[in-house]
Order: C-alpha cells, then structure tokens, then sequence
C-alpha cells in the first residue's frame, strides 16, 4: 500500500486529484480558493527551486521582473529559500551526522538505512 501511495504522488494527475479531493472534502468553501493558490505557489515554487539548482554552474537565466504581481513574488521567494536549503543539504551528504555526546540518544543504525532509502519524490 506504502508503495502505491508513493508512486501515486510522484505522478501529477493523481496528486493533483488527491489535492483537490482532500481541500473539498476537509476545508470549509471559504478557505478552499487560498489552498488551490497556495498549492499552485508551492508547485510553481518547487520547480523554480529545481531550475536554480540545474543553474548552478550553468549561469543563472532572470525569471520574473522586480515588479511582478504577487505570485509570482511568493514564487520567486519561495523557490529562491528551498534551492538554498537543498543546497545547504548537499553540501553535508557526504558528511557523517551529529550526534549527541550521549550514546543512548544516537539513532539506531535500523532508522538511518530506513531514512537513507525512504526518499519521497523531490
């Protein structure tokens, strides 16, 4: 089931089935319009962040004016701080984790292959 569920959302129709059945069925009419905006910015946002992360090294391409209208604002802004928090994340990759001074507080070896491996569509 875990793994239906996974590749139903790495594929867009289904997600954006699964949205849009979630926000009629558990959000009040009145917020409904906000979320689908929202979630609009968050899609358009995601692949910004991924266009700035190919553009490294590339040389970046402009996108959107200084005085664009608020979307495209929140887009902009949004994309611009997940490419920089990706970014920060695989620059620590290759790196070993922090741990606790305290033994007993360290994460099981069982839950860090299972993390490694259970990787959402990104």
């Amino acid at each position: 089931m875990r793994d239906l569920f996974g590749k139903l959302m790495c594929e867009p129709e289904s997600r954006e089935q699964l949205r849009a059945v979630l926000i009629t069925t558990y959000f009040a009419r009145e917020v409904q319009p906000a979320l689908v905006e929202q979630g609009s910015v968050n899609q358009e946002a995601y692949h910004y962040s991924k266009e700035l992360l190919k553009g490294i090294g590339e040389g970046l391409k402009p996108w959107g004016e200084a005085d664009s209208d608020e979307k495209t604002n929140k887009v902009r802004d949004q994309g611009f701080r997940r490419a920089i928090v990706t970014f920060h994340i695989l620059t620590l990759s290759d790196r070993s984790i922090f741990r606790p001074d305290d033994k007993e507080s360290w994460p099981s070896q069982k839950n860090l292959e299972r993390h490694r491996k259970d990787r959402y569509c990104g």
